[in-house]
């Protein structure tokens, strides 16, 4: 199961500390993305961030930046995908979209797939067995399931043969305090490693 932290859409203070030290104990892909923020304002945060780290680190849409920082990859938002190439990941919001767009990428996020805990009226679009049905078929991309992921529904996220899951609201928890945004992210990973054995 593959384990993907998506960054607030917001700077906070001590944003790049928390980053780096979960990025040091932790095996997992960091998601960068900050749909408002500037270049340079994005640039700061990555300056902030140990270089060694950059290989785990995928940006939202800026190709340049990835460039520069020589980073894992980009992943391309929607209104993006045409601009992008050679981008690793995207996002769908339609089981035809996925099927149409297989293998086009290494991964995609499916959302939401859980009512959201980061955006309020982002609800479930999909039934479970409805689901199921669709991740039992082959396919090329890796699909990653997004949208009120929390401890609780992990195992069921892996029941229904996701490929992974992405992690925002449930480890933010709209706090920039870093000690519960570690303690949240330790909860989830204990559920991660229960899950791999």
């Amino acid at each position: 199961m593959q384990f993907i932290l998506i960054s607030t859409p917001d700077f906070f203070p001590k944003e790049a500390l928390i980053i780096n030290k979960l990025l040091e104990k932790y095996s997992f892909t960091f998601h960068l993305r900050k749909p408002s923020a500037s270049p340079d304002q994005i640039c700061i945060l990555l300056n902030e961030i140990l270089p060694v780290y950059y290989s785990k680190i995928v940006i939202h849409n800026h190709v340049e930046l990835a460039q520069k920082f020589d980073l894992k990859g980009v992943h391309a938002s929607t209104i993006f995908r045409k601009k992008i190439k050679n981008a690793i990941s995207t996002s769908f919001h339609s089981l035809q979209e996925a099927e149409q767009m297989d293998g086009a990428y290494e991964y995609a996020f499916l959302s939401p797939i859980f009512p959201s805990i980061s955006k309020a009226d982002y609800q479930k679009k999909w039934q479970k067995e409805q689901l199921q049905i669709f991740l039992n078929q082959k396919r090329e991309s890796k699909l990653i399931a997004l949208g009120g992921i929390e401890q609780q529904k992990m195992g069921l996220v892996q029941e229904m043969n996701f490929d992974g899951y992405a992690f925002l609201g449930s480890v933010w928890n709209s706090t920039s305090n870093p000690e519960i945004i570690a303690s949240n992210f330790f909860k989830i990973w204990q559920e991660h490693q229960k899950i791999l054995e």
